[in-house]
């Protein structure tokens, strides 16, 4: 093998294996986050997790629930340490309401209402800790206001 083609085979390998780490991401110290969100013993249909840096220092990040699941991967990765966790749990009332701008007038849609309690969003009391170097799973068991 010529200098000039063991130059270019380098190079080649060197230019995949950049390209390979920015298909992988970085190490920049995030984990991916996974769980299951039950509410009322039953799988929280819809609805969305946060999780909050407790000391308040960096970034925030969440993501949809459905079924019951949610699963932080890729941008969506949590840096370690510990978590406030908002949880908003989203249910059809079986009501139809106008939709609304920029909607055409008459439109109407599902009414989706807020299912959760507020010690679980807006006055949050759950807490968790993310471990680093390591995916995570943190399931949420959530109950009716008062009930342990």
């Amino acid at each position: 093998m010529t200098i000039l083609m063991r130059w270019n085979w380098a190079r080649a390998s060197l230019s995949l294996a950049c390209g390979a780490a920015l298909l992988v991401g970085c190490d920049d110290g995030k984990v991916e986050i996974r769980g299951l969100v039950q509410y009322e013993e039953k799988p929280l249909e819809e609805g969305m997790i946060t999780f909050e840096p407790a000391d308040g220092k960096g970034p925030s990040t969440g993501e949809m629930i459905a079924n019951g699941k949610y699963e932080l991967t890729g941008d969506k990765r949590a840096m370690p340490g510990d978590k406030i966790v908002r949880i908003v749990g989203m249910r059809a009332t079986g009501r139809k309401v106008p939709a609304g701008s920029p909607s055409p007038p008459g439109t109407m849609i599902d009414e989706v209402i807020q299912c959760i309690p507020a010690n679980y969003n807006d006055q949050t009391t759950l807490n968790i800790t993310v471990t680093p170097g390591k995916a995570n799973t943190h399931d949420f068991d959530l109950k009716l206001a008062g009930e342990r």
